[in-house]
């Protein structure tokens, strides 16, 4: 039976958002009760260990809260089904690197992050360790048994890296407070950051200019908050840290596979993917940076008191710069592979205006030119400026 809801939160999490009215999908998985039956009882409420906060409810109940339109979940299945398609192209490679239709697995995870991506591998890793059913969770709510992992990793890569952030930290799992998190930074290291007071990140909505609100159904999962459930929204500050973090790590991972896919033919088959995921991170970092921005700049304007103790943390500070540094150098990375992409799609007689589709005058461009355009702007531009002194 097809899930719906592990290709709705695939595409959520790793792919190109489009928005639709909000037209709630009746019903569920019929065999999801006892497939959560299986995992251990931490993940048994995993949403609320990665994304929620709060008195545990049921943990179906919870998730559900985020609304998804009919529309959406339409484009969703035919859309992860396209993306299936497997490359044809050399096969020759040396043992224990997985072959480009290679299935998701632990196995497959740690060879192919092992090989190309160090950090990626030391947050799966790190995940794979705790022993509590990461792996469990990332099949049953993300992928089908038979997603190929390299249109799988960066997704993984990133929910290791909030599980990195939150495993050690304080959190709970029945209602309690946490105070600080544990930000990954790179080279297997990392930064705690002690949380001062804060207020919701859905308190700055409504001051965010409509334009800057609909680049993506992103702003209504991680600001606005509608079910409740976020971290992004009840940590505040600290939560869109948080959720900077994860998708500046799985940018890392889907440039850092650049030389995988660079070993299969050059055809569409064997980028569409990646690019597709690339556009994804790219506005993901303008996005949740203006969120950051905005929320200290709402602070400062009407909760002082709160906005001076975050500037005073100097271990937040530290923790934005080094994210900010390294998801705009794998930005300006992933341009010029992109680059690279059309050269080889060329030279190999294929049609790069197909290419040109994904990455030129998109409406995913626009979104990120937009908020660009906007956190730009000299109360922007002076307020990074005191959180990188």
């Amino acid at each position: 039976m097809v899930n719906m809801f592990t290709h709705y939160f695939a595409v959520r999490r790793s792919k190109i958002f489009f928005s639709a009215p909000a037209v709630p999908v009746g019903g569920k998985r019929k065999d999801l009760d006892e497939d959560i039956k299986t995992l251990p009882v931490g993940y048994r409420q995993c949403f609320v260990i990665i994304h929620g906060k709060g008195e545990i409810q049921d943990m179906m109940t919870r998730q559900l809260h985020i609304k998804h339109s009919i529309i959406e979940t339409a484009f969703v299945l035919v859309f992860t089904t396209f993306l299936t398609v497997t490359a044809v192209g050399e096969r020759a490679f040396a043992a224990g690197i997985p072959e480009f239709d290679e299935v998701l697995s632990e196995e497959s995870v740690r060879s192919l992050s092992g090989k190309y991506d160090k950090d990626g591998y030391f947050l799966s890793d790190y995940a794979f360790n705790r022993n509590d059913g990461f792996f469990a969770f990332m099949q049953l709510f993300y992928f089908t048994p038979q997603t190929p992992v390299i249109q799988t990793l960066p997704t993984v890569v990133h929910e290791a890296f909030h599980k990195y952030t939150r495993n050690d930290t304080g959190l709970t799992v029945d209602g309690k407070e946490h105070e600080s998190m544990k930000v990954y930074t790179g080279n297997g290291k990392g930064i705690k950051v002690h949380f001062t007071r804060i207020f919701r990140s859905k308190d700055i909505a409504e001051s965010m200019p409509k334009r800057c609100r609909d680049t993506s159904s992103r702003f209504s999962l991680y600001v606005e908050d509608a079910g409740g459930t976020m971290l992004s929204d009840w940590d505040g500050i600290y939560g869109l840290l948080n959720e900077f973090g994860g998708y500046c790590w799985g940018m890392h991972d889907n440039v850092k596979l650049f030389a995988y896919r660079d070993r299969f033919a050059d055809t569409l088959g064997t980028w569409q993917g990646f690019i597709e995921e690339g556009e994804s991170d790219r506005l993901a970092y303008a996005e949740f940076k203006y969120y950051i921005l905005h929320y200290l700049r709402y602070a400062k304007e009407h909760h002082p008191a709160i906005y001076k103790k975050i500037m005073a943390n100097a271990k937040f500070k530290k923790a934005y710069t080094v994210l900010e540094k390294q998801f705009s150098q794998d930005i300006a990375q992933y341009e010029k592979q992109v680059g690279q992409v059309r050269l080889r799609i060329k030279r190999a007689g294929g049609n790069v205006s197909e290419v040109d589709k994904l990455t030129k005058d998109t409406s995913v461009r626009k979104s990120y030119d937009v908020l660009i355009k906007e956190i730009g702007k000299k109360t922007y531009r002076d307020i990074e400026g005191q959180l990188q002194k």
